[in-house]
């Protein structure tokens, strides 16, 4: 939202500073340092960052599929798994209970 509101500012202050024909605006080595730096970080992001749900995941279909894993416990955060969209076998599989305690009282009249 800055880096926008900026760039912006930046367009529409043509006037103020002219600069010699070759050399690049401010708006230009702006919008290129802004491409420089997120290109590396989307990458990252969105090929190592927080993968190892889905590697736990594919070594699990692994071990099913030679018979060696007869169910599975996560315990680790609710939902953060791939779960069964992943495994493709029919294995038991629990995670923590995330439920918020309202739905307890609301609908199973029971206390948690």
């Amino acid at each position: 939202m800055f880096s926008g509101y900026c760039l912006a500012s930046m367009s529409q202050s043509k006037g103020k500073n002219q600069h010699r024909k070759g050399s690049l605006s401010r708006l230009q080595l702006s919008v290129i340092l802004l491409v420089i730096t997120n290109v590396p970080m989307a990458l990252y992001m969105s090929l190592f960052h927080q993968r190892g749900t889905e590697d736990v995941m594919y070594y699990l279909s692994k071990e099913a599929h030679d018979g060696r894993v007869r169910s599975v416990l996560f315990l680790m955060p609710c939902h953060s798994t791939p779960y069964y969209s992943t495994l493709h076998y029919n294995l038991p599989m629990r995670f923590l209970d995330c439920t918020p305690r309202w739905l307890f009282y609301l609908f199973f009249n029971e206390k948690k």
